[in-house]
């Protein structure tokens, strides 16, 4: 209900960068091992990475689209995290919670559409096991993300937020950032 101290506030704040710095890493170990395949092909593979038989998901079709989402649902979660600092105005922010939501839950279903039209699996190589786990490791990000942000909606609307106590729904800001990012 916004009764912490500044004190309690500075190091619930270092807390969760903490937290988003070590996802950061997870994530940064991914790419990496992604990265290395890719780079270091072996001659067992046929030296391509892909391997041959691998059809590619085409990158200007539906992971596009989600990058699109992603960004838009970046610009409307500012959007409503600058409304509630600077104009409480709560269509606004109601209307800014619901986009963000929508394009979150959007994006989901879009993942799935992906995961179901590839042409590979999971196990058929190293470029699908790396791209399995990081799409799916980004997209459990998501929904924990569109939990956080549905959860932050319902503790507005019950008024337990105000211009100058809203550190939930500023950590969920940033962890809707970090996805965006990733």
């Amino acid at each position: 209900m916004g009764h912490h101290c500044v004190v309690v506030q500075k190091g619930l704040k270092r807390g969760f960068i903490l937290f988003i710095v070590s996802e950061i890493m997870l994530f940064f170990g991914f790419f990496w091992a992604f990265f290395h395949n890719g780079t270091n092909v072996d001659s067992v593979l046929g030296g391509y990475f892909p391997p041959e038989g691998i059809i590619i998901i085409n990158p200007f079709g539906i992971p596009l689209y989600n990058t699109f989402l992603l960004i838009l649902s970046g610009i409307s979660v500012t959007w409503t995290h600058k409304g509630i600092i600077l104009f409480d105005l709560s269509v606004e922010v109601m209307d800014g919670f619901l986009i963000t939501i929508f394009l979150g839950w959007f994006f989901l279903i879009l993942q799935i559409m992906e995961y179901y039209e590839s042409f590979f699996n999971y196990n058929d190589s190293s470029y699908s096991c790396a791209f399995f786990m990081l799409t799916g490791l980004h997209g459990m990000h998501v929904f924990v993300g569109v939990i956080f942000l549905f959860v932050c909606f319902l503790r507005y609307i019950r008024g337990h937020f105000t211009k100058q106590h809203h550190l939930g729904f500023e950590f969920a800001v940033w962890y809707w950032h970090f996805v965006d990012v990733v």
